[in-house]
């Protein structure tokens, strides 16, 4: 059967104006109903506000209209979705159409002054949102929809929905190498990982987090020559992952939970974890598997790609599981993979590594390299796939 359910809000818990003007939305995923956790459904929504104010939603917008002092806009979802959201405000908006690919709106606060730390900010936000879906559609399959907004909140975090960006107000403030790019890639690539591709439980919530995470690595990666930038926020990751202290609050260390386990891996003891397992293990996982299927003789990630585009295409509009996931990665890399998730997945062990080499003139005058790498700190059954380069004085290197 189906079902009509029509919600009228009043009161003042859902948005917080500030002193400057600026609203935050404080339930920017529960402020509607739902039917069950997660489940997909069309929405329509009509939003009446004062005509002094602004509003972008989720979807598209099919009306526009004003009756007296009152302006209303309705959207509709192009696809069922599993939760929508809006912001709210004053806002200047750039709109940037992109060639082959969806319309860009960035709607940055009027409270704000533009170009106050160098520049148009406005367009730095566009050229990262248009570069990043550029380099996911290769890579991750086509954008799904025709339009795109980007929204800035008075807020230090960030969230992706159908269609809508909710970007920190300091993403809207300056552009630094690596960390702002990575940030809003990142909430690009929900788009993919997140609305397209759902999640089925809090057990799989890492292949939205973690492939996001690790996409906004890549965009760094492609928009930056050479590896430094990228392998400084791989860099990043391992040390969330193995020190134990305060980064963004607590964190017990890498064996407090397996990235299984979601949400739960925070707890009032360690309440970081999530953040460092989650995400940034998460994304390590994907960056293992993207090192494995890596062809190091033509520096070739094609078949990374194809795992991706699979794994999309195989689950568009649907929620994936842990082990769906694993079925595709398996298909590409041609053997069971049951070793590879039991370990990074579902269990917290993390190898040490000691290695050494020498070399030696044979008698033909050849060079003879040994060499010797010994793991640490975990079971004895524990397996590892490491490619091997050698680097040479004149820069040749080999695999």
């Amino acid at each position: 059967d189906t079902a009509c359910v029509r919600v009228l809000y009043r009161g003042k818990e859902l948005l917080y104006k500030f002193p400057w003007g600026d609203f935050f939305i404080s339930y920017t995923t529960s402020w509607l109903p739902v039917t069950r956790p997660l489940a997909r459904a069309d929405y329509e929504t009509t939003f009446r506000f004062p005509r002094h104010y602004d509003l972008v939603s989720s979807g598209e917008l099919i009306d526009d209209s004003l009756e007296g002092d009152w302006r209303i806009k309705r959207w509709r979802t192009y696809d069922p979705a599993s939760f929508i959201s809006f912001n709210y405000g004053s806002f200047d908006v750039l709109s940037s159409p992109m060639v082959d690919g969806p319309r860009l709106d960035i709607y940055r606060s009027k409270n704000h002054l533009e170009g106050l730390f160098g520049g148009d900010i406005k367009k730095a936000v566009a050229g990262d949102i248009e570069g990043s879906i550029q380099l996911f559609s290769r890579i991750f399959g086509a954008y799904p929809w025709p339009q795109l907004a980007a929204t800035e909140i008075p807020s230090m975090h960030g969230q992706g929905f159908p269609q809508l960006l909710h970007l920190a107000w300091y993403s809207f403030e300056t552009s630094k190498q690596g960390i702002t790019d990575a940030f809003r890639a990142h909430e690009v690539a929900h788009q993919w990982f997140g609305h397209l591709v759902g999640w089925a439980s809090y057990h799989d919530l890492w292949l939205a987090e973690g492939i996001a995470e690790y996409a906004g690595a890549m965009y760094v990666q492609a928009r930056n020559p050479g590896n430094k930038v990228f392998l400084e926020l791989v860099k990043q990751w391992r040390s969330n992952i193995l020190d134990v202290g305060v980064y963004r609050g607590w964190h017990a260390g890498p064996d407090v939970a397996p990235i299984w386990l979601g949400l739960r891996c925070a707890s009032t003891s360690s309440p970081a974890s999530y953040g460092n397992l989650v995400y940034g293990k998460g994304a390590y996982v994907i960056h293992m598997l993207r090192n494995m299927l890596h062809d190091y003789r033509t520096g070739s990630d094609d078949r990374f790609a194809a795992l991706m585009r699979d794994y999309v295409s195989s689950h568009a509009h649907r929620e994936a599981s842990t082990r769906s996931f694993q079925r595709v990665v398996e298909r590409h890399v041609g053997q069971s993979m049951q070793w590879f998730f039991d370990q990074w997945v579902y269990g917290v062990e993390i190898p040490r590594y000691e290695y050494g080499w020498d070399r030696q003139k044979n008698g033909d005058g050849q060079w003879v390299v040994k060499g010797q790498i010994a793991q640490h700190d975990v079971d004895s059954t524990f397996r590892a796939y490491m490619p091997i380069t050698l680097v040479f004085e004149d820069g040749r290197r080999t695999f």
